[in-house]
């Protein structure tokens, strides 16, 4: 009886991790989800929409954002100068055990939204130090999520890219694994994930990613789509899951 109870335990505790949905802030400055990329026709906020419990679309960061209401907070498009009328508030919810995600994109004023990312990173993380990924790498590239979540291969690519600098190897989220234009090399960090011992109160997550449009193709670089290539759907399930079972690291 002892082991039945142990196993419905253990299957419910991995239903309640790998599948549960959350309720989202998508927070767009730009409110027409052209900061997903207009020829995208809002495929990451469509996706979520679909895919999760609740998604709320607003056009700016409000001053307190409560975790009881939302489990992600998620922004696009260009906030401004890192002002701490736009800092704090999210600095607080991910004290508060808030998870976010941020997408930086190439195609909003040159590091507005880097400036913003690397402020937020920071001013919550006790480890890593000073983070910054200005650098501009405008070519396609060959990345992995790490560590690998399927313990196979599993690549994607993307056609442009802000390289974050300074992150220690705990918190790499996507790394390059290779280019097509020998820009990007193995080792660039795509994307950074901070997880809950990074943080002061040791409860946010924080995920981001320092490009316009990442993709998987079932191809090489000579097949690779164009720069109006859609957002992949299994790569935003794979985030929004990231950010609600974000594993101790």
């Amino acid at each position: 009886m002892k082991s039945l109870t142990s196993l419905l335990l253990t299957i419910i505790l991995f239903t309640s991790v790998s599948f549960s949905q959350s309720n989202i802030l998508f927070i767009d400055f730009n409110n027409s989800v052209l900061s997903d990329q207009g020829t995208n026709g809002g495929r990451i906020y469509n996706q979520l929409d679909s895919s999760q419990t609740s998604v709320l679309r607003i056009d700016s960061i409000p001053s307190y954002i409560d975790t009881i209401l939302y489990d992600q907070v998620w922004i696009f498009g260009n906030m401004g100068p890192a002002a701490p009328t736009n800092i704090n508030p999210i600095v607080n919810y991910m004290e508060a055990g808030g998870a976010v995600y941020i997408q930086s994109e190439i195609s909003t004023p040159v590091d507005v939204i880097a400036l913003f990312i690397d402020s937020i990173i920071n001013l919550t993380c006790d480890t890593g130090g000073t983070i910054l990924h200005f650098n501009e790498k405008w070519q396609f590239f060959e990345y992995e999520p790490v560590p690998n979540p399927a313990c196979s291969s599993w690549f994607g690519y993307g056609n442009a890219t802000r390289i974050f600098e300074g992150v220690p190897l705990a918190n790499v989220f996507l790394s390059g694994t290779g280019t097509c234009g020998n820009f990007v090399v193995p080792g660039d960090v795509i994307g950074v994930r901070f997880g809950p011992t990074d943080m002061y109160t040791k409860r946010g997550t924080l995920i981001s990613i320092g490009d316009l449009n990442l993709f998987m193709v079932a191809g090489t670089c000579t097949t690779l789509p164009g720069w109006n290539t859609l957002n992949n759907l299994a790569l935003i399930d794979y985030i929004a899951a990231s950010l609600i079972s974000m594993p101790t690291v």
